[in-house]
């Protein structure tokens, strides 16, 4: 797979300028967990990736449905796998699961990606043997 983070920075701040004028909540909530990622794409402070999904957050818990949180919920995953902090992305990503599985619908892709990444987790903490279902 071939990926372009500065073309991916690029969308990314189109999006994010788009849900600013669109004023739709959904959508800013998303940019702002996508914009987290980013952060830690670029090996930035693991504290501003922390504000934008607190920030991200507040925003996806006054909407209705738990797709939103569900999104946030992946990027808290996402961060912290990024800075090798394995424990937390962990935790998250089963939280992120769980919210996707029980409580969200035509979320396959997410369901599969946070399955992905767990494999991922569980071998970097040392569970080669637990990871290959994932994977």
């Amino acid at each position: 797979m071939n990926s372009d983070p500065l073309l991916g920075a690029y969308y990314l701040t189109v999006h994010y300028l788009l849900a600013l004028k669109s004023g739709e909540t959904h959508r800013l909530s998303r940019a702002l967990a996508s914009e987290a990622n980013m952060v830690a794409v670029k090996g930035g402070s693991y504290e501003k990736a922390q504000v934008l999904l607190n920030k991200a957050d507040v925003l996806a818990e006054q909407l209705p449905g738990d797709y939103a949180k569900a999104w946030v919920s992946m990027s808290r995953t996402i961060v912290p796998y990024l800075y090798g902090r394995w424990d937390e992305a962990n935790e998250e990503c089963r939280k992120a699961l769980h919210i996707l599985e029980t409580q969200c619908q035509g979320v396959s892709w997410e369901i599969s990606t946070m399955h992905f990444l767990l494999g991922w987790i569980r071998m970097f903490r040392g569970n080669v043997k637990d990871a290959v279902p994932d994977i």
